[in-house]
């Protein structure tokens, strides 16, 4: 047994988006988590765990021009965590699997929060709306690399990210959007902006080809489609649907940090939209 602990803040600018993914808003989102893990090791690749967190989430609009939230909210996480990873590589890796698994409950939340849209005041956390009861929280994520030849290879990545019996809006939801996972409870997805979708239940399939122009270069295409805001229980702000995307990337994996630059494109943003990443994204618990 091995035990771990993980503490992060940070704080970051997060754009909010219309219906039809037009820049609408700015708020500022301020995050602190505490964990404490009691792994097994199953082996040099694996491992199986429960953990505890505490949970810091500060948000404060800046343009406010859609559904946002004004305040902050405190939560415990206790959660059961299976973690593998044998890929052969940090980044552009060319076989094997990394799986993240993580069923949760969250329980003792503290929220002092507006819902507003534009100026709108909507609710706070005394809405009859809203519930902050004990709610599950279960997190998937699972990559898988298959070596076609010497240059070319096949990616597969299944996600899933469900609140069940959750009845709020945006503090604990999930983010949809980017093709690296840089913010909390996020879902990549191929042809969406971070933060582009927020809901409270999403899964998504990708499928990709990588191919090596050189040792250091590579094109990589991917195509991707995810089903959000399908529990009919719990609150939603927006109606269930079916989203399919995809994007085209140039990867450099340069001495100092990969470097990646894509051109995205989905069914309901009915735009290109350019993305870039520098560096290897640490991700989140």
């Amino acid at each position: 047994m091995v035990g771990r602990f993980i503490a992060q803040a940070e704080q970051v600018s997060i754009t909010t988006y219309t219906a039809d993914f037009a820049k609408a808003g700015l708020y500022t989102q301020r995050y602190a988590t505490a964990s404490a893990q009691l792994m097994r090791l199953l082996g040099r690749n694996r491992a199986l765990g429960v953990g505890t967190r505490y949970e810091y989430g500060r948000f404060q609009p800046e343009i406010t021009a859609q559904l946002q939230l004004d305040g902050h909210i405190h939560l415990l996480n206790n959660y059961l965590t299976f973690e593998e990873n044998t890929l052969n590589a940090v980044s552009y890796p060319t076989r094997d699997r990394r799986t993240e698994v993580e069923l949760g409950v969250v329980y003792r939340q503290r929220p002092s929060f507006r819902l507003l849209s534009d100026t709108t005041l909507l609710g706070t956390e005394n809405s009859p709306l809203f519930s902050f009861q004990p709610y599950g929280h279960y997190k998937l994520n699972l990559e898988q690399f298959l070596p076609l030849a010497p240059r070319a290879t096949l990616l597969l990545q299944a996600q899933a990210g469900l609140n069940w019996r959750y009845r709020q809006a945006i503090a604990n939801d999930f983010v949809v959007g980017g093709l690296s996972t840089v913010l909390r409870n996020q879902i990549t997805f191929a042809g969406l902006p971070e933060t582009g979708v927020y809901t409270n239940s999403a899964v998504a399939a990708l499928v990709g080809y990588r191919y090596g122009l050189s040792p250091k270069v590579s094109v990589t295409a991917k195509a991707n489609a995810l089903y959000h805001s399908f529990l009919r229980e719990n609150f939603n702000s927006q109606p269930a649907k079916l989203i399919y995307g995809g994007t085209l990337t140039l990867g450099i994996n340069s001495l100092l940090c990969p470097i990646d630059a894509s051109l995205m494109y989905s069914n309901v943003s009915k735009r290109i939209i350019p993305y870039f990443n520098i560096g290897i994204p640490f991700g989140y618990r």
